[in-house]
């Protein structure tokens, strides 16, 4: 069999009847789409069950705004609480999104997280390349900033 025959048959079948090809490509197209659909789910789910809660939302809960950053008496109610045993500890942070060009039409954007190096992270901190062991206290004092490797690389 010569593989002529077979790019002659596909052809010719697509021409008499290439609404049920189309449909069987839509099929095919929509089960593909279905798998990888449910696969992230599962890790979706598996992530959610057997990963540490407080690590990645940063403490047991996490009090955010949308409409206007948090005030200096929005700040002092949350002292006010740890105060009273409340709530063990608070750390406040703001993000921003950054933006930096390097080339005439390549921007890099960026997430800027302003924190203070006192009482942030209050759970497990990140994991540091160089200096190996480094904690973000001693790295953010004096002015200094830690970014990560991707930006880094950029």
């Amino acid at each position: 069999m010569k593989a002529s025959m077979y790019v002659k048959y596909a052809t010719r079948s697509l021409v008499r009847g290439g609404q049920r090809t189309l449909l069987a490509l839509c099929c095919i197209a929509v089960g593909v789409m279905t798998i990888v659909s449910l696969q992230l789910v599962g890790f979706m789910l598996n992530n959610a069950f057997t990963g540490n809660v407080r690590d990645s939302n940063g403490g047991d809960i996490a009090v955010t705004s949308q409409s206007r950053p948090f005030t200096q008496q929005d700040l002092t109610f949350f002292a006010q609480l740890q105060r009273a045993g409340t709530i063990t500890g608070y750390t406040p942070r703001s993000s921003f999104l950054g933006s930096a060009s390097l080339a005439v039409s390549s921007t890099e954007y960026f997430t800027v997280e302003v924190v203070d190096p006192a009482t942030f992270p209050l759970v497990r901190g990140p994991d540091f390349i160089s200096p190996a062991n480094g904690q973000l206290r001693a790295l953010l004092g004096g002015g200094q900033v830690v970014i990560d490797q991707a930006l880094a690389d950029q």
